[in-house]
């Protein structure tokens, strides 16, 4: 389908030049069109020569993973042409059919559930559609997000999926917010748990500061005995303390407020603030904290790393919500120190694993644009045109989706289309770079709008 022509007016706090934004959008446009088609993206997602898309995780409901997240794609874009606005409905039909024969849908918001809701509530803004799956979403989310306010209470440490941005409660809170009156008063609930979660644990081995997970960050890292034994506390903005932040945050701008919200927001930063670590190009933040590091009180070492899931500048970016939000300045100086350090330093050393907007170029592009108005304008605008230089590179017509995606074991990696480290969320960062402004928040998703 065609759709209309794009502007090239310079876009505000940018002096990216026309050429950059022209080839990125056209891009985007290319990509698009090729994750129109449900039926035909679904069977081309995986791994050449290998079983169905085992190895990708291709999860065909979900947001992050699945037809929910190239929904929102498609919407964003319903402005330009009727036809997206059909596509964003087929793959949203397909996911809600999916789920229904799904026996343990996940709830995360981009997951299943909430995943799907909040594809369906992007579509809702723009075709006022989708009321009445919506409403019975809400229902199902509402009562996830309060069986989970009810463990927690009674287990105050537990694992990190109970709390963070990718499964817990502050991405489904991220999704309530969204939904304004209609989900107010469990969000509220949701707040208020973070605000409780966000204070001092009591363990057997002493206090701990609130939001520490007991057990390892993820089933493959490797940990030390401390960390097998005691938990550690996650830093980052997929899975650590830095979700929760940024919905408080979130939550307060937009005028959703609980007892004691601005002093878990304060806590959250002065722990983010005294595991920080200063390299040679400035403040950073390790993936997590262990016991004896945090009983040491001394910054965590790492070595320097640049991602929306971990580090700066997804950390970066929550730590500028919360000083905007509560009006703190001193916080929004250590976002933008660490940002400093960020394009300070070569982008070999970001550790970059794909395109992608989990940890990959696409969601460093993404990331950067909430710097690239202000002090730091002059360093970040010129990194973000290079960053779309590497994405326009490593585009492989050949590919089905434009990129292949690193996979473990095999030798020709993956066709991946989906929102989190597949070409939909390539599409929608290059997209988003090339402007105009989305019609659709599709940024919440990751927390950052």
């Amino acid at each position: 389908m065609t759709a209309q022509p794009r502007t090239t007016t310079p876009l505000p706090g940018t002096t990216s030049p026309p050429r950059h934004r022209d080839r990125a959008g056209q891009l985007s446009d290319l990509l698009t069109e090729r994750l129109l088609d449900p039926v035909e993206v679904a069977a081309q997602a995986g791994v050449p020569g290998a079983p169905a898309s085992e190895p990708l995780a291709w999860g065909p409901v979900s947001l992050g993973r699945g037809h929910a997240g190239l929904a929102v794609l498609c919407t964003t874009r319903a402005n330009r042409h009727p036809g997206f606005a059909v596509a964003a409905h087929r793959h949203l039909s397909r996911a809600a059919d999916l789920l229904g024969r799904s026996r343990r849908p996940s709830y995360g918001i981009v997951g299943e559930i909430t995943g799907l809701a909040f594809g369906m509530e992007m579509a809702h803004r723009v075709t006022g559609g989708c009321t009445g799956a919506l409403a019975s979403l809400d229902r199902t989310v509402a009562q996830h997000a309060a069986r989970l306010c009810r463990d927690i209470e009674q287990r105050p440490i537990g694992g990190m999926a109970r709390y963070d941005a990718i499964e817990g409660l502050a991405g489904m809170g991220r999704y309530m917010l969204l939904r304004g009156d209609t989900l107010r008063a469990p969000l509220e609930e949701v707040l208020a748990t973070l605000v409780r979660m966000a204070g001092t644990v009591s363990t057997p081995s002493g206090p701990l500061p609130g939001l520490w997970c007991d057990g390892p960050p993820s089933l493959t890292a490797r940990v030390t005995p401390d960390v097998e034994e005691h938990g550690h506390l996650n830093l980052g903005l997929a899975h650590g303390i830095a979700g929760p932040l940024a919905l408080l945050s979130v939550a307060f701008r937009e005028g959703v407020r609980v007892q004691g919200q601005h002093r878990a927001a304060s806590a959250i930063v002065s722990r983010l603030r005294r595991a920080a670590y200063t390299d040679a190009y400035g403040v950073g933040w390790a993936d997590y904290v262990s016991r004896e590091q945090w009983l040491r009180g001394t910054p965590v070492p790492a070595s320097r790393r640049a991602a929306w899931c971990y580090a700066a500048p997804g950390v970066s970016r929550a730590v500028q919500l919360a000083g905007d939000a509560f009006g703190e300045p001193g916080w929004t100086e250590l976002a933008e120190d660490s940002v400093r350090a960020v394009v300070r330093a070569p982008i070999e050393e970001w550790r970059l694993r794909d395109q992608g907007l989990c940890h990959g170029t696409a969601g460093m592009l993404t990331m950067l644009r909430f710097f690239a108005d202000g002090p730091l304008a002059e360093l970040v605008v010129p990194v973000r045109d290079t960053l779309v230089e590497m994405l326009l590179s490593a585009f492989d017509p050949e590919r089905p989706f434009g990129y292949v995606v690193p996979v473990r074991g095999s030798a020709a990696g993956g066709d991946y289309p989906g929102l989190l480290e597949g070409a939909a969320g390539i599409a929608l960062a290059l997209d988003t770079y090339a402007g105009p402004e989305p019609r659709v928040p599709w940024e919440a998703a990751l927390m950052v709008v």
